[in-house]
């Protein structure tokens, strides 16, 4: 994804919030969705028999959070999550 863009927000012909590209940017703010430009998975599978064993791992890149722009706690970290599961 190149760009996430988010149309102005106006009221009776006065713009109240500009256009922006919330690509990078948790949005919270603003009328979009949180949206990283990298995200990933991947999975292993093994089977044996009656048994399943499946590993699984999910990549979320971290954003800046717009509510909190220019302080220390603009950053939102990557987030990573790790899973296995046995049938």
């Amino acid at each position: 994804m190149l760009s996430y863009e988010i149309d102005a927000f106006s009221l009776n012909g006065t713009v109240l919030t500009p256009a922006v590209d919330g690509l990078g940017f948790a949005n919270y703010s603003r009328d979009g969705d949180l949206v990283s430009e990298w995200r990933g998975n991947a999975s292993l599978n093994y089977n044996i028999g009656e048994h399943n064993i499946r590993y699984v791992t999910r990549y979320i890149q971290g954003v800046k959070d717009d509510r909190f722009l220019g302080t220390a706690n603009e950053q939102i970290d990557d987030f990573i999550t790790q899973n296995l599961y046995y049938q």
